[in-house]
């Protein structure tokens, strides 16, 4: 093609038509400009095309992660109302007998009414594979987009919980700590070994209520609640990028 036209020019010069020659030199360069133009365009249709792809892959990966933290979510929140309703009866000494009675040094540590109230937790760490992709790939126009701002409102959210479990993990390991000092703390933990001291501080202890019931604060009052707010806003991010992806 670049020798037919070079050929047109070299006989327009032979001939002495020098205005045809400039003439046809002009429109060759405007068809050259249109040609990149057109090179450009499809270049670029074919940046956001691609863009688009990924942009999806983001937004399916943040969905999945979010459907994987909603089932845990779920399953801590579930945990922790259970142990509510155990620190309850404890506090409000509505502990069915037969629950002390029938504690035996090889059922102590399974007994539900037992220092593991108050000791052991559960923390939430959210998935967020999804989210840093967002946060490396988020151009401007995502950042105007309202999808944007709904996810980061939720991982504000979830990450302000992993913060403040860190109070609840503290908590528990306080708790933890202070009972290593107790008399009945290697029988209950080590020897297997039944303790009538430790029996009557599960039962009586003003210390071991007053514990539960700070413990409550932290986990049912507070931790748990601020749980279920971030399950629902996960449900509805689900929702917004359900209905995005379908675009």
């Amino acid at each position: 093609m670049i020798k037919f036209f070079r050929k047109i020019r070299q006989n327009l010069l032979k001939e002495n038509k020098t205005g045809k020659y400039f003439k046809y030199a002009i429109g060759e360069i405007i068809l050259v400009v249109i040609g990149i133009l057109i090179a450009l365009q499809i270049n670029n249709w074919n940046e956001n095309r691609i863009e688009n792809i990924y942009e999806k892959q983001v937004y399916k990966q943040i969905y999945n992660d979010i459907i994987a933290d909603s089932l845990n979510l779920s399953d801590v929140i579930t945990g922790y109302i259970q142990r509510d309703t155990l620190m309850n009866r404890v506090l409000y000494d509505s502990v069915p007998a037969i629950a002390y009675d029938t504690i035996n040094k090889e059922n102590q540590r399974n007994s539900e009414y037992n220092i593991f109230l108050i000791t052991n937790y559960r923390r939430v760490i959210n998935t967020k594979k999804g989210y840093q992709l967002f946060k490396t790939f988020n151009t401007s126009e995502m950042a105007t987009d309202s999808l944007s701002f709904y996810i980061e409102d939720y991982y504000s959210l979830a990450l302000d919980y992993e913060n403040y479990s860190e109070t609840l993990r503290t908590v528990s390991l306080k708790n933890n700590r202070d009972f290593q000092q107790k008399d009945w703390y290697l029988d209950f933990v080590l020897k297997r070994k039944l303790n009538p001291s430790y029996l009557d501080y599960i039962q009586n202890s003003d210390d071991f209520k007053t514990r539960i019931y700070d413990y409550q604060v932290f986990t049912i009052k507070n931790y748990t609640r601020g749980l279920k707010q971030q399950q629902e806003r996960a449900e509805a991010l689900k929702e917004k990028i359900k209905n995005k992806l379908e675009k």
